[in-house]
């Protein structure tokens, strides 16, 4: 008798699971509190899908959940039980040795890119005892995994040699986008600014890419209501691009300095609220001290006084282009060209991967060029997420400034410059030890999975 615990009768609903064809994994449903004609009913019918789940599912996975719920079951209901122990046993046999198997092929897959984690080891180890796989089996595997391991290491080694990190004081602290989404333009004009060796402003280059939109009254940017008055698109309304064509736009006019028109956040967080707070003093003619206080945080180096003037004098359309040339000297930034790839949608990306992308990484890294790269955000905030991503992807440009080994895991690292602030806190937490002022180190394993684009200037 398998032994076993099941509280049947303090269950009030009836619910029967449907058949498990895909083997997933079968929980039994509530057996109803009634006459004991039903509740056998029940019981039979939950008996023989288990039985069913157990032996097709254990030809590829462990079957031990639906194993343990027949042994409850068994306690309540013996007579129902139509197979022997024996034949159970052996199914159950059979989804280890599976489980076993399916761990060989991921940890051979593993130690090809990285150092195996031991827990994965021991699992294995767990399922091919249960699974009655020889000793000696097991032995020679692992001896084999190691070797891989140490071939993969020497690889990865060279691959991330030499360790580069391209921080400098020009570009400083880590830039906070706040809840505006022009992760694509901080990602820009960092790159510009390392390149001209003066700090742009990222908010330059975003107003620049989203100039043409600012100039018509788009349905895409403003709600149905604002766009039947022909009310324009606010500033902080347009988000999301990309960090191929912010650079390209950029290069087509003279950009301001951070000091002259600051997309400095890194605390309180503003952003939205300073550029608001002035599309709507234009539109509402709101109080001026609000105003006072925008123009002073995003034109720091501009007399107020003459600010005013501007926010006075201009039209709507013209204001942030007035506001520009009143407070900046404006740098050249069209030397440069302009190199961007990438994959045009999340199908394409899992269709071809991003080996060829993670190469130009490589690449330039060597060259000491730093390089955007277009990821699936999430994967620095969850780094368990699902791979591939298949259900959600949230794009997002970020700086890649440095790669190193990992002593520990043996596996390049690389140094991921964000907009998110100086703060650790949205980092997943295994990424928070390595995360410095904002500036967090990646496992490329886990840049892999998210990278779809890189972007650089030569």
């Amino acid at each position: 008798m398998r032994k076993g615990l099941f509280f049947l009768f303090c269950l009030t609903v009836l619910y029967i699971s449907k058949a498990n064809a895909d083997c997933q994994f079968y929980y039994v449903g509530f057996i109803s509190q009634a006459p004991l004609k039903e509740r056998t009913s029940d019981a039979r019918k939950e008996i023989k899908n288990l039985i069913d789940t157990i032996r097709d599912c254990s030809k590829s996975r462990d079957v031990s959940t639906e194993v343990q719920q027949l042994n409850d079951l068994e306690d309540t209901f013996p007579h129902l039980i139509p197979v022997s122990d024996k034949q159970i046993s052996l199914w159950q046999i059979r989804g280890f040795r599976a489980e076993a198997q399916a761990g060989e092929k991921k940890i051979t897959s593993l130690a090809e890119e990285t150092k195996v984690p031991p827990d994965l080891i021991n699992v294995y180890k767990e399922n091919a005892r249960k699974g009655h796989i020889l000793k000696a089996h097991v032995d020679n595997f692992i001896e084999a995994t190691s070797k891989i391991e140490q071939q993969t290491s020497q690889k990865l080694a060279a691959r991330c040699a030499p360790p580069i990190d391209l921080r400098n004081d020009l570009l400083g602290e880590v830039r906070d986008q706040d809840d505006v989404g022009w992760c694509y333009a901080f990602a820009a004009a960092d790159l510009i600014s390392y390149k001209l060796g003066k700090k742009i402003s990222a908010i330059d280059v975003a107003l620049t890419y989203n100039e043409h939109k600012i100039e018509e009254y788009s349905k895409d940017y403003i709600d149905p209501d604002a766009f039947a008055k022909k009310e324009r698109a606010k500033l902080s309304q347009l988000d999301a691009g990309g960090i191929g064509e912010a650079l390209s736009s950029a290069r087509s006019i003279k950009l301001c300095l951070e000091s002259e028109f600051s997309s400095e956040d890194n605390g309180l967080s503003e952003l939205r609220t300073n550029l608001d707070l002035i599309h709507d003093y234009k539109k509402q003619q709101k109080s001026c001290c609000g105003l006072d206080h925008a123009l002073k945080a995003l034109f720091p180096s501009t007399n107020l006084s003459s600010l005013l003037d501007v926010v006075q004098s201009s039209s709507d359309s013209d204001l942030w282009k007035n506001l520009k040339e009143k407070a900046c000297h404006r740098v050249d930034a069209s030397s440069f060209t302009v190199e961007s790839f990438g994959r045009d949608s999340l199908i394409e990306f899992l269709v071809k991967g991003n080996k060829d992308l993670m190469d130009k990484l490589q690449e330039q890294l060597s060259l000491k060029n730093p390089v955007g790269a277009s990821i699936n955000g999430p994967i620095l905030e969850t780094i368990d997420r699902p791979d591939p991503p298949v259900t959600t992807f949230e794009g997002h440009a970020v700086v890649i400034l440095g790669r190193r080994l990992d002593p520990i895991t043996g596996e390049c690292t690389f140094l991921v410059r964000n907009s998110w602030g100086r703060s650790c806190k949205r980092y997943d937490p295994a990424l928070i030890p390595s995360c410095e002022n904002g500036n967090v180190w990646l496992p490329e394993s886990i840049l892999k999975r998210g990278l779809v684009g890189v972007s650089y200037l030569h």
